[in-house]
């Protein structure tokens, strides 16, 4: 699922495992969105 339709979805909890710049761009728009994130690993 790309991060647009995501965060569409209106989800409880994004899970963010280390990745790159895609990564990056979704806890980026997750944070903006005021939507609660878990950073997992790096």
């Amino acid at each position: 699922m790309n991060s647009k339709a995501m965060l569409l979805a209106n989800p409880d909890l994004v899970l963010a495992l280390p990745g790159g710049t895609g990564t990056a761009n979704m806890v980026r728009r997750t944070k903006s969105a005021n939507l609660a994130i878990q950073l997992v690993g790096n």
